[in-house]
């Protein structure tokens, strides 16, 4: 197990990507910035230490990676619809409110 130094020195780290990058101090709960931190800690115990920037995608990698996901996301989505259609001709959409900046606004 790390030592108190080596915690400080991770927290600290953190602190640096909040700053730093305009980030949310609830990014440390964040399912995907546990799963890619966890992942990081992962490889770097299988294959050692690494230059991070050598694995961590670009921006417009990233970018076209969640089109396809949510081009098949979306798909499958019309198939549902299209099948429940053919049954019942009904069909219903809601919101989120919970995430939509229109109740952030009041």
């Amino acid at each position: 197990m790390c030592d108190t130094a080596r915690f400080r020195k991770v927290f600290k780290a953190f602190v640096s990507v909040c700053v730093n990058d305009f980030r949310q101090f609830t990014t440390s709960e964040g399912r995907g910035f546990l799963q890619l931190a966890q992942t990081s800690v992962d490889f770097t115990a299988k294959y050692g230490c690494f230059k991070v920037e050598k694995v961590i995608p670009a921006r417009i990698t990233v970018s076209k990676k969640i089109r396809e996901l949510s081009k098949d996301a979306l798909d499958t989505v019309m198939v549902s619809i299209k099948e429940h259609l053919k049954q019942s001709h009904l069909v219903a959409f809601t919101i989120d409110m919970r995430i939509d900046n229109y109740k952030k606004k009041k």
